[in-house]
């Protein structure tokens, strides 16, 4: 779920094409586990087809990158991580609210 709100930035402070590995996910980690980013593969974006089964993935995706890691740094990590808490507080206001509200 905290992904879903992650990529809710592509496109406005991310290339609307990033995605596993690139560079929202690496500047996550560089923000709280920096000692886990082992290096920076080179940008990938791959296109994987989107209504068709594939039997090798790797032949869409070959590095399972989808991004520039590259352009990763822990103060972007920290901009993603700080919104990703605020709209997990909303949901979990929205749904105890509705709650409430269903309870009366």
């Amino acid at each position: 779920m905290d992904y879903d709100f992650a990529y809710e930035l592509r496109g406005r402070q991310f290339d609307a094409r990033d995605g596993h590995g690139g560079e929202i996910e690496t500047s996550r980690v560089l923000a709280i586990r920096p000692d886990l980013v082992k290096g920076r593969t080179e940008k990938n974006f791959c296109e994987v087809p989107r209504f068709e089964i594939v039997a090798n993935l790797r032949d869409f995706w070959p590095t399972g990158i989808k991004g520039d890691p590259s352009k990763a740094s822990a103060g972007k990590g920290r901009i993603v991580n700080k919104y990703i808490i605020s709209k997990m507080l909303a949901l979990v206001k929205e749904l105890s609210q509705s709650h409430r509200e269903k309870g009366r």
